[in-house]
């Protein structure tokens, strides 16, 4: 038997649904930031990534700022 179905036939809403991601602001706080490696092998984020994650944006001063495991 051939249960093969043809899921180009159905219109998809997944474009319609808004999941409130955030739209950068900036570049990702971490390129070329002197910890990137550290906060990399160790698993750490700073306060300006938490920011930048949840809104798009940071201030400079939270780089490196209240560094925690992630």
């Amino acid at each position: 038997m051939d249960y093969a179905i043809d899921i180009n036939c159905y219109d998809s809403k997944i474009t319609e649904i808004d999941f409130n991601t955030p739209v950068n602001k900036k570049e990702i706080p971490c390129d070329g930031c002197e910890y990137e490696n550290t906060c990399a092998l160790k698993v750490l984020e700073c306060s300006a990534f938490r920011n930048w994650a949840s809104t798009g944006n940071y201030k400079k001063t939270d780089v490196i700022r209240f560094l925690r495991a992630a």
